[in-house]
């Protein structure tokens, strides 16, 4: 009896390996553990300070206030639904039980929780992500109203996804949940909308980011991390370099090196200003980061870049998220040199802060 039970279980594992591996959102191993060499640098920096999504950091007594806000946003989001809001859960459960084997390929370690509560997790935290994302932006609330919700809760969800801290934890790299998950939570919910294939558009108004085409990522950590490039759709462009308008009338344009720091560029009489054209909100998309030059009147235009105390932990779960793609990139191409889109983007920039160079 033990052994046909293992085997079934063998056989239920490999099968959804098999179609994971066959789903352009089911990535298996995806949601990975950071490597020790990036871990050890700043360990607090990989773990969430707020909430806890999925299930490795489910239980940190330091996460158990956001629990009940999640439950209330899951409250908003049911309120959003036509029918019985019991049995749309259920119905939500029993998909995760089917979706068990698949859920757990997607991680890249054992999960050590039994199928139910594995479940209980996907559906909660996906319902939580999912009223932040419809939540966040106007439109989508009025194609998906609320019907009946308490006032103190009606606006929980927008409250929450403005919250920098909970944007930061959403990101990183070991606090995620399969990005499928919400899709067919979403498919359920909303049954007959049109709108499933725009799920990664509404998660990524919460970072008030956008994509020039769809894609399918694995978890919220790829999606977010691809609007640094608008992954295909723009030309890498040197870490090193800077755009100088060699005339002001001219549309030459060229680059050169970042071979001086701000001093000295100063004390050689250049002036640097804030680019006109910025604002505070360069958070995530570095090809937005860029100068730009002028020899006619020496002036050096810098884009604004705000710091925070979330800034370091939101470009070290991206940086580990390269480093995954690349290494299972090179197990599957023999050591490939070859790059392209996103693994030059912060791999390049994860050594020790130093002056400004231009």
């Amino acid at each position: 009896m033990g052994e046909d039970a293992n085997l079934k279980r063998w056989r239920e594992t490999t099968k959804s390996l098999l179609d994971a591996v066959d789903n352009l959102y089911c990535q298996p191993y995806s949601i990975c553990v950071v490597p020790e060499e990036l871990r050890k640098q700043n360990e607090s920096a990989y773990e969430p300070k707020v909430v806890s999504i999925g299930p490795r950091f489910k239980g940190k007594r330091e996460l158990q206030q956001m629990e009940e806000i999640k439950w209330r946003c899951m409250l908003c989001l049911l309120s959003r639904t036509k029918g019985d809001g019991t049995k749309i859960l259920e119905t939500c459960m029993r998909e995760m039980l089917e979706l068990d084997a698949t859920v757990r390929a997607c991680y890249g370690e054992e999960i050590k929780l039994n199928r139910y509560d594995l479940a209980t997790i996907m559906v909660y935290d996906g319902c939580f992500l999912l009223e932040l994302a419809i939540s966040k932006e106007k439109d989508w609330s009025a194609v998906f109203p609320q019907q009946s919700v308490s006032v103190s809760v009606s606006d929980l969800g927008t409250k929450v996804g403005e919250m920098e801290a909970v944007l930061t934890d959403l990101t990183l790299l070991e606090n995620q949940i399969p990005f499928f998950i919400l899709d067919k939570l979403f498919q359920i919910l909303f049954p007959g909308s049109n709108l499933s294939s725009s799920i990664e558009i509404m998660v990524l108004l919460l970072w008030q980011q956008q994509l020039p085409k769809r894609i399918y990522p694995a978890h919220v950590v790829e999606l977010v991390h691809s609007t640094f490039l608008w992954m295909h759709d723009i030309p890498i462009r040197d870490a090193s370099s800077v755009v100088v308008d060699v005339d002001d009338y001219s549309v030459i344009i060229k680059q050169v090196k970042l071979n001086r720091c701000a001093a000295r560029l100063i004390a050689a009489g250049v002036t640097i200003r804030l680019h006109p054209g910025s604002d505070n909100s360069i958070m995530f998309r570095i090809h937005d980061f860029s100068v730009q030059f002028s020899y006619n009147n020496g002036v050096l235009l810098i884009p604004h870049l705000r710091i925070t105390q979330t800034t370091e932990p939101k470009w070290r779960s991206f940086i580990a998220w390269e480093h995954h793609r690349n290494k299972s990139k090179n197990e599957e191409f023999g050591n490939s040199t070859e790059q392209d889109g996103i693994e030059l983007s912060l791999i390049h920039i994860s050594e020790p802060t130093r002056p400004l160079y231009i």
